[in-house]
């Protein structure tokens, strides 16, 4: 399993296997690499960009409180996430940083591929249904509830999974697509409230 977009840019100054290592198995080194992956992943709210990437201002109030909640039940799942991948990686003795290395595959045990499905399937923290669900409450929540910035929301949307898709190679899981769709199902609703 290959995890798209981590590349080490640093360069070995200590002999591999003469780095200090925290309690997760990772040298000091392997933390900084992976803390600066994992920050080009994440969506800050709050602090100023340079310059707007999707939403300009809004003539609708932003909600705030739904917006913070709705950043922190993806920062957890994130997290979850991550861990699940990173307790998989240390069974195998392999770390985040070694995927980028040596592209090694990575063997799925019994129990991470049934957890995987779980948070997969139909109630899953990633299925579709959620993932859609959190996405649309995101986007009411950043427009101010305004339906008028309907067009923009759905350029936003659609050029996210663009990026996505170009990430992955040109197409996209049918998870994916599908959690596209009820994103889609979900926002002419909305509209037509």
């Amino acid at each position: 399993m290959k995890i798209p977009g981590l590349k080490s840019t640093t360069q070995d100054i200590i002999p591999k296997g003469l780095e200090k290592k925290n309690e997760a198995g990772m040298s000091l080194r392997e933390e900084k690499t992976l803390e600066k992956e994992v920050e080009k992943d994440r969506v800050v709210l709050g602090g100023k960009a340079a310059t707007p990437v999707t939403y300009g201002r809004t003539s609708g109030k932003r909600d705030a409180s739904s917006i913070e909640k709705l950043q922190a039940e993806s920062e957890k799942a994130h997290e979850g996430l991550r861990e699940l991948v990173r307790k998989l990686l240390e069974s195998q003795g392999m770390s985040f940083r070694d995927l980028s290395v040596s592209g090694e595959g990575v063997k799925v045990d019994e129990a991470t591929r049934m957890k995987a499905e779980e948070m997969l399937g139909d109630g899953g923290l990633y299925s579709p249904e959620a993932v859609s669900e959190r996405i649309v409450s995101f986007a009411k929540a950043v427009s101010g509830g305004d339906r008028g910035k309907m067009e923009e929301l759905i350029t936003a949307i659609d050029k996210g999974f663009e990026e996505a898709r170009n990430l992955l190679g040109g197409s996209l899981p049918e998870i994916s697509n599908k959690t596209y769709d009820l994103i889609q199902e979900k926002l002419k609703i909305w509209k037509e409230e």
